[in-house]
């Protein structure tokens, strides 16, 4: 094979398992809420900081999404 790999490249068929990626939730010293998702590799962690005050927002925003998911995945 010549050339450098790309994964983007390879067919659903190709991958026989998929890299679980671990994310963990937690508060910071400042009170508001951090979600780190384990970078591979040579990767950095990806890294959210949620202000409280629109934590809640986002919140049920998130458990809309999922219902609305459900739902078409039920109808599917």
């Amino acid at each position: 094979m010549a050339g450098a790999f790309q994964w983007g490249h390879l067919d659903q068929g190709s991958i026989v398992a998929d890299m679980a990626t671990a994310v963990a939730v937690y508060a910071n010293p400042r009170d508001e809420i951090v979600i780190r998702r384990q970078g591979g590799f040579d990767a950095e962690d990806d890294v959210v900081i949620v202000p409280l005050k629109v934590a809640e927002a986002l919140l049920r925003r998130m458990e809309n999404l999922i219902r609305e998911i459900r739902a078409e995945t039920a109808l599917s």
